[in-house]
């Protein structure tokens, strides 16, 4: 472990419990050997420099383990320096001055040719201006575990359209989604639609010839198109589940269309199948638990594909490594701890507790002491998480934060001391020298407030795209492949066998013969007769069944044909591949026992595990082929659409010697 990054107190974690033990040389009654790591294999060089420069002001000057205090312990660097590359510390008067810079800093480092790039915040909440910011540049990023689904606009347009089918009457739902980008109505259009609604109600409102008639000419075209996507909704109500009724009007209004990020899909897909957990009778049995778990619903870092960009917590960023790291948010401070209703401490002398003081009691001495510990601890951690984020970083690494600039008693522009708390406070007194001054204090910043977001809409002559053309087919012509085998033995344990020696085949395919011994054959063979069960063969013919499938892995390890078939130099080689494709006017399912290409041949092999125990070998194989000639033409018309070199077919009996038939598949 690192004691520079214990960053779990809010779990109980106790780096006093890791310096003891290097100071001991013991964890418990194990005795341990402390070996100190000093090479840095991630960082380059000259992020290794600045942070040697730096942390010794931030972490503490000696380890105190009852303090949670932990020493800065010098790196090595084992990478070059990369040139002109160094860390930077940059301080804005706003938050869009900041919000500008990491966006600029992202798109540096992309330009430069970073393949993974992290946002590391101390709180979920530095994140409100930071993320539509990023959205607005058009930047892909994946917020790891940061943000609720419910937070996102998509959703919560979805979550409208959800309240109104569950319950018409609520205005405030219709509201919202005729302003959503499905509909887009303009005020003067949407204050006419719910001057209608209020004498009567919306779904009358979308219905009315006289409300569109007094809609503007684009109003009117888009309730329409909306009303004719959401009242089959609303007329299937109590005779079709809820997520199904949400999920049709939303593809029927263009859902997808109103997209803004691969991101939101993902999260509607989760939303979708959230709403029919809670789905109950076609309805919601508990909105308020619905709406809970909702918020609980974090967007995950999947959910955007693989965006180079990662926003995430300082914790969830321990372990990790990035080409570049950005620190913004650095002066701002996370909500105030709740107040303990007990504290405690373990110190040298024993256990040291307190409660929290009755109202109007006087203070208590032990608990405030014991609460200045706590800020301590707290303290000391901060910097660790520091440690922890700057650390991350490859090659490139920007620390940015807000304050106000404010002007000294000499006059002169300078930045106000961060606020207590915050994280760059922290780093304040190693920093300080290396943030330039402001250029001027700016009177009256920010009184105009953000601009308010332009209305999003699909275009007016929007219209849902029409399905892609499907493979023609004739009425009832989907065939597909019988899942039970023709095997020899008309016995259903015959097909049990069939069906598990199959299985094994397969297996071969996937290892290797080679992997496969004769001890790893008897090893198999408790594996076998589970199977066996599992496929219904009575407890009495297990034995027997086994035996059999035994004797086609022994025999295809013994057969030259079968050596040949798994032999690993064969090229594109693959067992039980299903496919599916046109034959004639049919679409087919078929797969195929074993496929490889050989001398620039196409081979399609079918496996069959019966015996012979007549004799005239030779004439029970032709028969054979005749009998299944067509089945393994139709597999190769199947593979033709797929691969045009030539093609040959084969039977292969592994328990019939020379059990092997093999011929050209018909042009």
């Amino acid at each position: 472990g690192d004691p520079q990054q214990s960053i779990y107190r809010f779990r109980e974690a106790e780096v006093r419990l890791f310096l003891d033990a290097c100071q001991s040389g013991r964890i418990g009654n194990v005795p341990v050997t402390f070996v100190d790591l000093t090479r840095n294999f991630r960082s380059q060089a000259g992020i290794v420099e600045w942070v040697n420069d730096v942390f010794p002001l931030v972490l503490a000057p000696r380890d105190d383990p009852w303090r949670s205090a932990v020493a800065y312990a010098q790196a090595v660097p084992t990478r070059a320096a990369e040139p002109g590359i160094v860390p930077t510390v940059e301080i804005f008067a706003s938050a869009e001055a900041e919000a500008a810079a990491v966006i600029a800093h992202v798109r540096a480092a992309s330009d430069a040719g970073a393949k993974s790039i992290a946002v590391l915040v101390r709180a979920r909440l530095h994140l409100d201006e930071l993320l539509p910011a990023l959205r607005a540049a058009e930047i892909e990023f994946a917020a790891v575990e940061l943000e609720s689904l419910r937070q996102r606009q998509a959703i919560l347009d979805l979550l409208a359209l959800t309240h109104a089918l569950a319950q018409p009457a609520d205005r405030l739902a219709w509201l919202a989604l005729l302003r959503a980008p499905w509909c887009g109505l303009m005020l003067p259009d949407l204050f006419t639609v719910a001057d209608a609604a209020a004498a009567s109600d919306f779904i009358d409102a979308l219905a009315s010839p006289a409300v569109r008639d007094a809609l503007s000419a684009e109003g009117a075209q888009r309730l329409t198109r909306f009303a004719a996507a959401v009242m089959p909704a609303i007329e299937s109500r109590g005779r079709a589940m809820l997520a199904t009724r949400v999920r049709g009007a939303w593809l029927a209004l263009g859902g997808p269309a109103g997209v803004g990020d691969a991101q939101d899909l993902a999260a509607e897909e989760r939303y979708f199948a959230l709403l029919a957990a809670h789905d109950y009778a076609g309805d919601i049995a508990d909105y308020d638990a619905f709406v809970e778990a909702l918020e609980s619903l974090m967007a995950m870092a999947d959910d955007a594909g693989s965006p180079r960009v990662r926003v995430m917590t300082l914790h969830k960023a321990k372990g990790l490594e990035f080409d570049a790291v950005i620190l913004p948010g650095l002066a701002r401070v996370p909500p105030s701890g709740h107040h303990d209703l007990l504290r405690w401490r373990l110190r040298p002398q024993g256990l040291l507790l307190a409660p929290s003081k009755a109202r109007g009691a006087p203070d208590d001495a032990v608990y405030d002491y014991l609460g200045m510990l706590a800020a301590d601890e707290s303290d000391a951690e901060l910097a660790r998480l520091l440690y922890v984020g700057c650390t991350r970083a490859k090659a490139r690494l920007h620390l940015t934060g807000v304050l106000d600039a404010v002007r000294s008693k000499d006059g002169d522009a300078e930045w106000k001391a961060p606020p207590a708390g915050s994280a760059l406070a922290k780093l304040w007194p190693a920093l300080r020298s290396r943030v330039a001054l402001p250029s001027h204090v700016t009177e009256g910043a920010g009184a105009s407030g953000p601009t308010p977001p332009l209305l999003v809409r699909l275009p007016l002559g929007y219209r849902i795209p029409a399905p892609a053309a499907a493979v023609p087919l004739a009425t009832d012509s989907v065939a597909r492949e019988q899942l039970a085998r023709e095997f020899d033995w008309a016995h259903a344990t015959a097909a049990a066998v069939g069906t598990v020696a199959h299985r094994m085949l397969a297996q071969i395919g996937r290892d290797g013969l080679a992997a496969w011994n004769i001890e790893r054959v008897a090893a198999s063979r408790r594996a076998i007769e589970r199977h066996l069960v599992r496929e219904g063969v009575p407890r009495e013919e297990v034995a027997a069944a086994r035996d059999a499938v035994v004797d086609v892995l022994t025999r295809l390890r013994d057969d030259r044909h079968g050596r040949w078939l798994f032999n690993p130099m064969l090229a594109e080689a693959a067992s039980e591949l299903a496919l599916a494709g046109g034959d004639g006017n049919q679409v087919v399912h078929v797969t195929l026992d074993r496929t490889f290409v050989a001398d620039g041949v196409r081979w399609i092999v079918d496996f069959k595990t019966g015996p012979h125990e007549g004799g005239d070998i030779a004439a029970f194989l032709d028969r054979e082929v005749e009998r299944y000639r067509g089945q393994l033409e139709r597999y190769a018309r199947v593979v033709r659409a797929l691969d045009p070199r030539p093609i040959r077919l084969a039977l292969y009996y592994p328990r019939v010697d020379e059990g092997w038939r093999a011929w050209d598949a018909p042009c």
